[in-house]
């Protein structure tokens, strides 16, 4: 039996929430209907400006405005988007890998907290969870979402195992790699101290975000 996998990692979600006001005065109602119009269109023309995936130059990342920057590229590191924040004030960037370089040395410069809320904001491979676009394109073509029965089993409990050891969810650039390798690498890794699986997961990291942001910005 076959299930399907869809993507947000177990231990990060997102709450939307919504709401509306009412007035029983006409003119004041017309006054906010009319708010809420500009509202929308300098909404769309904002949107407008984020230019389309796979288009993007380094001269169009080197002339947004930060908004559009966070929006265009924010998304390369899980769920954390504090990192493109934080490279906008680098700009400009000669090259791709001038970029990426001045993102993975704003994570190593962070504190273990912010490191480790990174990690933990990544899915458990092969789990049948809500997770970010990207993060099902990567499963999916790894095989992941393939997954019989008992292979889902035998990634369940080996992420709990490791999860439970380390603190934090097995990551691994799954490019290149299929189910079986994957499964390989996870048990190997296990075997890690707590340490040495830090410094290894923040490097898979790093390896991520570089082939997204390659198949974002084109050279």
């Amino acid at each position: 039996m076959k299930k399907s996998i869809y993507a947000v990692s177990l231990l990060a979600g997102s709450l939307l929430f919504t709401g509306c006001t009412s007035n029983s005065q006409p003119s004041n109602t017309n006054e906010g209907s009319g708010k809420a119009v500009d509202q929308k269109q300098e909404e769309t023309k904002s949107a407008a400006k984020v230019p389309v995936k796979g288009q993007i130059t380094m001269d169009d990342v080197n002339q947004m405005e930060k908004v559009v920057f966070v929006e265009s590229i924010g998304w390369i590191f899980e769920h954390s988007p504090w990192i493109a924040e934080k490279a906008y004030e680098k700009r400009p960037f000669a090259s791709l890998d001038e970029l990426h370089s001045q993102m993975q040395k704003i994570v190593e410069s962070a504190s273990e907290e912010e490191k480790l809320n990174l990690l933990r904001a990544h899915p458990d491979l092969g789990a049948r969870v809500k997770m970010a676009e990207a993060s099902v394109s990567e499963q999916k073509g790894a095989g992941l979402d393939q997954l019989n029965e008992q292979e889902y089993k035998e990634f369940l409990a080996l992420n709990k195992e490791y999860t439970e050891k380390f603190g934090f969810p097995f990551i691994i650039a799954v490019k290149g790699h299929n189910k079986d390798s994957i499964r390989a690498a996870l048990k190997e890794r296990i075997k890690n101290t707590r340490e040495q699986e830090m410094n290894e997961a923040l490097q898979q990291v790093y390896k991520i975000s570089k082939f997204r942001l390659e198949d974002t910005i084109k050279k």
